[in-house]
Formats: structure tokens, C-alpha cells, sequence
């Protein structure tokens, strides 16, 4: 039994009544009684300046009672008292502690946007861990656990999400869930805007890297001629330094079209047999033909020195996502732009990416899920996903701020998952 004396009390820990015994139940990191390292989690409070208290209701009316110094009779715990390393986490939630009622105070709470990088100290709890905003020096405080807001997550999720979420009432009510994906429909069936709803995570632990090059640049956003537009213009002007992956196709050749160059021609059976492998980083059908553009085709662009441009649908971001291919991911959110390159050499190249756009070859133009919606659907589902938001309807303004962001990441620290790191 120890005695812990304390000029004044400070509010830097948390009690919980176990067993009919008051107990620390956290301490908050870089607070007061952290610093001084006179109590630890599980130690039993038995007195208040030689007072008993046996609830936590009795030790909060003995602390309020009393001025000046504390003398606290503790019951040392034996729990593991060492400190765990901090660990950076990316939210990819947004998080209001005012409204949390879990919170054993809401001052204790820290509010959150989706996308910031938070310091977590302390992780042990079961429903709040540490944290701190980065850069900040002062007290941790508290913010969901990945196991609380996972529970909460399931409450609030069904085939038509609530308010707040992706769509805030019923009349798009013609959102289904086939094989654990999202599909949002427009007018017919191959106007789906597919969304991997394992792709709806909570935190990603991060870490700070030197600057380093990207091997692919990934443009997601609406349907439409702005994507390609940018990745023809970085063709034309750095034609050593990218290159643009070649699709496969099941259909017959049409005159003029080069094998290898237009389309890798493939016979529908081995094209049907590399899907099943899952050797296609994105497929589709059109009529009884099928395109595709391999992993493989991706993997020979970085191989050879060069980085591959791709312009996909959101759902290979799953594939891409990793240390082999180290994306740098790019969301234009203007479907056109109002102010185009006149170049004659990249329209022609632009018309030639176009025509081999998995997007171009699903949605017919007449039928396309409007662009404000996608672009809201989007940004809200991947938005931590995306490393540049490009929403000028400018051309040359746009590829002005992709070259300046592209050049930072060879001038600048950037954080990355930590499975780029540590994964095998």
C-alpha cells in the first residue's frame, strides 16, 4: 500500500468500480498524472486524505471537498506498465466527441475529419483509444476504438444507407448488394457505379517517408474526357518517363488496329480463364466480346523503368494499393474541362486512350450516372484513398497543380500506409 500526495488534482485520468473497488481505469498520455508516473491503470484507490471511498461517486465527492494537497492510499495493480510506441493512424471517418454519450466526459473526446493523421499512444482500452491531432504536444484524449466504431458502423449500415451517409433517403432505393459489393444504378444495368464496400475502413496505420517516386498514378472521378486528357498530355510532354497500359480484348481485330499496339487480341476462352485467375486489374463485356486490362500489362510498364498512368474505376484501388505498385491516386472531379489542349498530336493520342477506356467501353453516353453524384459518391466512399483533388474545370490549371504535385512527391515527406513497409 503506497500514499500519493498531490498538490492538486488533475482530471488526466479516468476510474471505474471494479469488484466493488475504485480502480484507474485510464490515464491519459502527456497529462499531468501520466508525467508524473505516481499512478498506473488497475492501481485501487482505497482512501482520500485518510477518507474511504468504495464508489466512484465517493471519490469524486471526497476529491471536490477537498482543497489543496491530496493524499491518496493506492493498491499498486500488476499490470504491464510499459509504454506502448506511438502509432499514426489515418481517419477515415469523421468523428464529433460532443455527441459521443460513451465518453466518460465529453471534454475528454477528440473531434476528428476523415482523412486527418492522428497520433495513437494508447490503444488498450476496449472502446476509446489515446490520441492526439499530429503535431500537437498536449494530453491525449479519446476517440472511438476500431472494435466501438465497427459496432456502430454495423447499427448504422443497410442496403440503403441513413442520413449522413452515401444517400440520405429512400428514393434510391434501387441500391442492391451483390457478392459484398455496392451498386448504384442508373437508368440500366450497365450503368452501375460499383463500390467495394470492403474498401469502407476505419483507421489505416501510416507512416512518415522520405520523399520517393510513384510507380503508377491512378485518375479516378465521372465519366468523361478529362482524365485522359491529362494522362495524354504527360505522355506528350515526358513520353520517356510514363507509358499507358495496352488492353486485351476477345474480339476480332478491325482494319488498322495493331496487335499490341491498339489491343492485345486474345481468344474469349483464355481471356475467360485469366478473370477466373484473377490476372485482370479491371473487366468488362460488351455484346458477347470482353475487355480488360491485365495486372500483368502494369506490372511491365513499372518493370521497364517507366510509370504507368491508368485511368480506372475506383475498385482497383484495391489491387494497386500496395508496396509493388506504390500509387500515387488522382481525383479529377470535373468530367470535362470548359478550356481544352488544341494540340493535334494529343488529340489524336487522347482519341486513341478513349477508345480503350474500360469506363467509355460500360456506359453508353446517353446513360451515365450524372457527375455531381458520382463525384459526391466518390469522394465521400475513397476520398481517404486520394492523395490530389483536382476540381478545375481549366485545363491548363489543373495540369499545372497534377505537375506541381507530382514534382512534390519527389521533394517532400509523405505518409503511407504502413503495409508498404512491413508487408512481405
Amino acid at each position: 500500500m503506497l500514499r500519493v500526495f498531490f498538490d492538486f488534482w488533475s482530471q488526466g485520468m479516468t476510474y471505474r468500480c471494479v469488484d466493488g473497488k475504485v480502480t484507474v481505469g485510464r490515464i491519459l498520455a502527456n497529462g499531468l498524472v501520466d508525467r508524473q508516473g505516481m499512478l498506473h491503470v488497475g492501481d485501487v484507490i482505497s482512501e482520500v486524505n485518510g477518507q474511504p471511498v468504495k464508489t466512484v461517486e465517493e471519490l469524486k465527492n471526497a476529491i471536490g471537498d477537498q482543497l489543496g494537497t491530496l493524499t491518496l492510499t493506492v493498491i499498486p495493480s500488476w499490470f504491464d506498465r510499459t509504454k506502448p510506441l506511438p502509432t499514426y493512424m489515418k481517419a477515415f471517418f469523421s468523428y464529433n466527441a460532443q455527441t459521443d454519450k460513451l465518453l466518460p466526459s465529453r471534454a475528454l473526446g477528440l473531434s476528428f475529419t476523415r482523412g486527418e493523421i492522428l497520433e495513437v499512444l494508447d490503444v488498450t482500452d476496449d472502446r476509446f483509444w489515446q490520441a492526439r491531432k499530429l503535431g500537437e504536444t498536449g494530453t491525449a484524449r479519446l476517440i472511438p476504438s476500431k472494435e466501438l466504431q465497427e459496432i456502430r458502423e454495423a447499427r448504422s449500415r443497410s442496403p440503403v444507407f441513413h442520413n449522413g451517409s452515401l444517400w440520405p433517403d429512400e428514393k434510391h432505393s434501387h441500391i442492391r448488394i451483390r457478392k459484398g459489393k455496392r451498386l448504384l444504378y442508373g437508368q440500366r444495368p450497365n450503368d452501375a457505379l460499383e463500390i467495394d464496400r470492403h474498401e469502407l475502413n476505419l483507421y489505416e496505420e501510416v507512416i512518415q517517408m522520405p520523399p520517393f517516386h510513384r510507380k503508377c498514378i491512378v485518375c479516378l472521378g465521372p465519366s468523361g474526357t478529362s482524365r485522359r486528357k491529362l494522362i495524354s498530355e504527360l505522355m506528350k510532354m515526358y513520353p520517356d518517363e510514363y507509358g499507358y497500359p495496352v488492353p486485351h480484348t476477345s474480339r476480332s481485330p478491325r482494319p488498322g488496329e495493331v496487335d499490341g499496339k491498339h489491343y492485345f487480341f486474345t481468344s474469349p476462352w483464355e481471356m475467360l480463364s485469366d478473370i477466373r485467375e484473377n490476372r485482370y486489374l479491371e473487366h468488362g463485356a460488351v455484346g458477347a466480346n470482353f475487355y480488360g486490362t491485365k495486372t500483368e500489362t502494369v506490372r511491365n510498364i513499372v518493370k521497364s523503368g517507366k510509370t504507368c498512368l491508368l485511368d480506372c474505376g475506383p475498385q482497383c484501388l484495391k489491387m494497386l494499393r500496395t508496396r509493388e505498385f506504390l500509387p500515387y491516386v488522382v481525383f479529377v472531379g470535373v468530367p470535362d474541362f470548359h478550356t481544352q489542349p488544341t494540340n493535334e498530336t494529343m488529340d489524336r493520342h487522347s482519341t486513341a486512350l478513349g477508345s480503350r477506356t474500360m469506363e467509355n467501353l460500360r456506359l453508353e453516353p446517353d446513360h451515365k450516372p450524372s457527375s455531381s453524384e458520382t463525384v459526391r459518391i466518390l469522394l465521400q466512399v475513397y476520398g481517404p484513398f486520394i492523395d490530389l483533388v483536382l476540381m478545375q474545370e481549366d485545363f491548363e490549371e489543373a495540369f499545372y497543380s497534377l505537375l506541381k504535385a507530382l514534382e512534390n512527391t519527389e521533394k517532400e515527406d509523405q505518409w503511407i500506409p504502413a503495409d508498404w513497409i512491413y508487408s512481405d
